[in-house]
């Protein structure tokens, strides 16, 4: 039983953090589409294959950590901006990154 368990959480773990290999495309994209208030939900899909909201909750993550080389604290602010006024978009109820606990 154990082993199963084991097994079940290797795969969760995996899973979940498999979609942080694209960090950078998503980087990049994001960068590329921020003047326009992010990528068309027909883009986001072709990219990445993900639903919008999904797209935008993972740029959240993404955009939790520091920015990276090549990018200056300027843009990467933008960057929180735009993700956060897409996930407001799809769901009202979702605090700001600034409002969200430490």
């Amino acid at each position: 039983m154990s082993q199963n368990i084991d097994r079940a959480d290797t795969h969760r773990v995996h899973e979940r953090f498999e979609w942080y290999q694209h960090r950078d495309a998503m980087i990049a994209f994001a960068v590329r589409w921020a003047p326009f208030g992010g990528g068309t939900v027909e883009d986001i899909w072709t990219e990445f294959g993900l639903p919008e909201r999904v797209y935008f909750l993972r740029m959240r993550q993404v955009l939790s950590g520091p920015t990276p080389p090549g990018l200056d604290d300027v843009s990467w602010e933008r960057l929180r901006r735009v993700c956060d006024e897409r996930i407001h978009l799809t769901d009202p109820d979702t605090p700001p990154t600034d409002q969200l606990p430490a």
